[in-house]
C-alpha cells in the first residue's frame, strides 16, 4: 500500500468507509466485519472512517477491532450543537470504538465549528487526538464557509466528496488545503454507488486502462482520483473482503495520464444512467 502525507501523518492512500455499510443484525454479521477489518490491516489499509451519526457503526467498529489497536488508525466526526452535547458526543465515541486515540477528529458540516474546535484542541494537548479537522458531504453550498474555517489554519485536515460526477472539491477545496499543508480526505468516491448504475447494455471499454494494470472499473474511478497529488487518502465503503482487495488494488498503480483520465470520464459519460 502506497502512502501519502496528511498533514503530520504518512497515512495508507485507500482506507475503509464505513457508511452504510457496518450496521450489524447477527453474530455472523459481526464476524464479517472482524474478517474485513483483519484484511485491512493486513493489506495495509488499516485506516477507518467512522462517525456517530451513521447509526450503531462505531460500536461495531469497536467490538470488531481486535484488542491491540496500535496498527489502525480511526477518523471520526463530531456532529451537535453545543459544548456539553459536542464533549458527551466525543466521549461517547471514544467508549464506542473501545480507542483511547482517535487520529483524526472532525467538526461534520461545520456545525457550531468553533465550540468544537476549542474541544478537540484540549484534547491534543491532553494527547487523546491527533489532528483537528472538518468534513463536509455536501460539497454544494459547503465550500465557502469550510473555506474561511481552513483560512483560519485551526484545522490540520479537511474531508469532502470527490467523485467523477462532483468535482467542485478539486477547484474549490484543493488549492487551500494545499496552500495551509492541511491534509484531503476523500468521502463518495463512488458518488453513492451512482457510478457502478450502467445503462442496459453497455460496457465499459478497460482496454486502455488494462495497459497500465487497472483490472476494473472500481480501480479506474479509485485511480482517477489518486492522480492528484493534493488527495491524502480515499475511502471506499464495503462489506465485502473482495470488494476490498479489488479497492486496494488501485494503490500503487501508475497515475492516469491525461489521455486515460478522459477516456475514464467519456466512458462514466457513455455507459452510466
Amino acid at each position: 500500500m502506497r502512502k501519502r502525507k496528511c498533514h503530520a501523518y504518512e497515512v495508507p492512500e485507500i482506507g475503509l468507509g464505513t457508511n452504510n455499510s457496518f450496521d450489524i443484525r447477527t453474530a455472523s454479521d459481526l464476524d464479517d466485519r472482524k474478517d474485513l477489518l483483519l484484511k485491512t490491516r493486513d493489506l495495509g489499509a488499516a485506516l477507518i472512517d467512522s462517525s456517530p451519526v451513521y447509526q450503531e457503526v462505531e460500536k461495531v467498529i469497536g467490538k470488531a477491532l481486535p484488542d491491540d489497536k496500535s496498527d489502525y488508525m480511526i477518523s471520526t466526526k463530531v456532529w451537535t450543537s453545543g459544548k456539553r452535547a459536542g464533549l458527551n458526543q466525543i466521549i461517547q465515541s471514544f467508549a464506542f470504538l473501545q480507542a483511547p486515540f482517535i487520529h483524526f477528529l472532525h467538526v461534520h458540516n461545520m456545525l457550531d465549528w468553533e465550540t468544537h474546535i476549542e474541544t478537540i484542541e484540549k484534547m491534543q494537548d491532553d494527547g487523546k487526538v491527533g489532528l483537528a479537522a472538518i468534513s463536509n458531504s455536501n460539497s454544494s453550498n459547503a465550500f465557502p464557509e469550510m473555506i474561511e474555517v481552513m483560512e483560519t489554519e485551526r484545522v490540520q485536515v479537511v474531508q469532502v466528496p470527490y467523485n467523477i460526477l462532483d468535482q467542485k472539491a478539486a477547484e474549490e477545496i484543493f488549492p487551500v488545503a494545499e496552500k495551509y499543508s492541511q491534509g484531503v480526505m476523500i468521502m463518495m468516491p463512488f458518488n453513492q454507488g451512482s457510478l457502478f448504475r450502467f445503462k442496459r447494455r453497455s460496457k465499459i471499454d478497460m482496454e486502455p486502462l488494462e495497459a497500465i494494470g487497472i483490472k476494473t472499473w472500481s480501480q479506474a474511478l479509485l485511480a482517477w482520483i489518486l492522480t492528484d497529488d493534493r488527495i491524502s487518502c480515499v475511502f471506499p465503503a464495503t462489506i465485502n473482503i473482495d470488494h476490498l482487495i479489488e479497492n486496494i488494488g488501485a494503490s500503487g498503480l501508475p497515475k492516469l495520464d491525461d489521455d486515460l483520465k478522459k477516456h475514464v470520464e467519456s466512458e462514466a459519460a457513455r455507459c452510466l444512467v
